[in-house]
């Protein structure tokens, strides 16, 4: 009877950071092309039984690792993925280069990436808007510390403003003992209000006394033109404003707090102290937007107003500075001089120009100026 050959079953248990695999095959005796002789059939049975066996067995409580390269190695599958069939298994003989190449896999492999989730949630550094008015104190009003006074648990349950220190003076509020202020919501002796705001003019002013009708500080409550009441919640309450009625229609009247009184004034476009005569018979200026012109102008004009015309003095005319030709008459004994034209036959209009006698001699003759001509002037 021929002796058979013989056979062993290798099994290599391989673990990494994240599982096991386990790498099996056949190392015969013998055996020349990587399959185990088959001269004894039942020998070779055997051998594949106890094989199977241990496959089996392995494959309950691990998974298979691909014995490729290192850079393939990956993680385990779950241990319920691996199949009973012995096929699952690789046949290829495990060598000492196999098992330092699965080392080097072991150590070199990239850990799974944090998976961990990171809180996106913006930093809220500031309160959103309420929409509630400021009501910090003005910059003059000085608030004390506002650190509560041990006063074990006598403020509990007490109404706010119940007094529980007198010096310093501190009232119960929210349950603590503190300091009292003007300012604090609680009126205090010396305080005539304190409604915890800084509203001027709602009954209760910064410095804790009344808007209106206060004894410590007395306030106006509305003035002459515009008069008012204090109700009984210290707010002063609009009247009617005062109304003033002008005398005529060439003036304006308005109330006038300075004086507590009506001011009248003339309605004048152009300031000259006349107002324009097409207000009425009050009104004497013939042109309201020139202030050279106006009833009762005695000046004399060599240019003729903006609107036109010469009638600076709204008498309807336009009259002649020097209507009569110059001279100079010694009949009744004396020389006297009458300024005007040396011409008695064309007597120059208004703005035109002409000889003029400026004076007249020892022998009562007329002089004529000798810096030429002068313009006429009128008004």
């Amino acid at each position: 009877m021929p002796n058979p050959k013989r056979s062993a079953a290798v099994v290599l248990l391989v673990c990494t950071n994240w599982g096991c695999n386990v790498l099996s095959g056949i190392e015969g005796f013998g055996v020349a092309d990587g399959t185990a002789e088959t001269e004894d059939p039942d020998a070779v049975a055997e051998v594949d039984s106890t094989t199977s066996e241990k496959q089996d067995t392995s494959s309950e409580d691990t998974a298979v690792l691909d014995t490729a390269a290192p850079d393939d190695v990956g993680a385990a599958e779950p241990l319920d993925a691996i199949s009973s069939d012995s096929s699952a298994i690789d046949s290829t003989t495990i060598d000492s280069e196999t098992i330092d190449a699965l080392d080097a896999a072991k150590d070199t492999s990239t850990p799974p990436p944090d998976t961990s989730t990171t809180d996106t949630k913006p930093d809220i550094t500031t309160a959103p808007d309420t929409g509630v008015a400021d009501t910090k104190p003005p910059p003059d009003t000085t608030i004390p510390d506002t650190t509560p006074i041990d006063t074990g648990s006598f403020c509990t349950g007490k109404v706010d403003g119940t007094l529980c220190a007198l010096s310093p003076r501190a009232t119960c509020r929210g349950g603590l003992c503190l300091l009292s202020y003007c300012g604090d919501g609680i009126p205090d002796p010396g305080e005539e209000c304190d409604d915890g705001a800084y509203v001027p003019g709602d009954g209760c002013e910064a410095d804790c006394t009344f808007s209106c009708g206060s004894t410590l500080k007395p306030k106006p409550c509305g003035s002459f033109c515009f008069p008012a009441s204090c109700s009984t919640l210290h707010v002063c309450t609009p009247g009617t404003p005062k109304s003033c009625t002008a005398s005529d229609a060439c003036h304006k009247s308005t109330c006038d707090d300075s004086s507590s009184s009506c001011k009248s004034t003339l309605i004048d476009g152009d300031g000259d102290g006349h107002a324009a005569s097409s207000l009425g018979v009050c009104g004497d200026d013939c042109d309201d937007s020139d202030a050279n012109v106006f009833k009762g102008q005695t000046s004399w004009f060599t240019s003729p107003r903006a609107s036109g015309g010469y009638d600076y003095d709204c008498n309807g005319v336009e009259e002649l500075q020097y209507p009569s030709p110059g001279g100079c008459d010694d009949s009744s004994g004396f020389c006297v001089y009458t300024p005007g034209f040396k011409s008695a036959v064309a007597t120059p209009v208004c703005g035109a120009s002409a000889g003029f006698v400026s004076g007249c001699d020892s022998l009562c003759t007329k002089i004529v100026s000798s810096s030429g001509t002068v313009v006429q002037g009128c008004h």
